[in-house]
């Protein structure tokens, strides 16, 4: 279990990481997702534990233009942008 927590926590962090990069709020991201405000808080919140749905980490994903491929990495490359 200690490794899923792991693997959680760095994806929450890199889907934190991406949106402050994009320069979107958090309801910026929410509104053009349509994911709801507190979802996006538990997935970016490092210290809560929980699954991650792959649809929503991939509708974050499209909404701050980045592809799945970009977590499924072991090394994330963040060049790895959508034109």
């Amino acid at each position: 279990m200690k490794n899923k927590d792991k693997y959680h926590r760095e994806w929450k962090k890199i889907l934190r990481d991406l949106r402050k990069e994009s320069g979107l709020t958090m309801n910026q991201v929410c509104q053009r997702s349509g994911i709801a405000p507190r979802l996006l808080s538990e997935y970016e919140n490092l210290e809560l534990k929980g699954s991650l749905s792959l649809y929503v980490v991939e509708s974050i994903l499209d909404v701050l233009g980045y592809e799945l491929e970009v977590l499924l990495k072991e090394q994330p490359d963040f060049s790895a942008k959508k034109k």
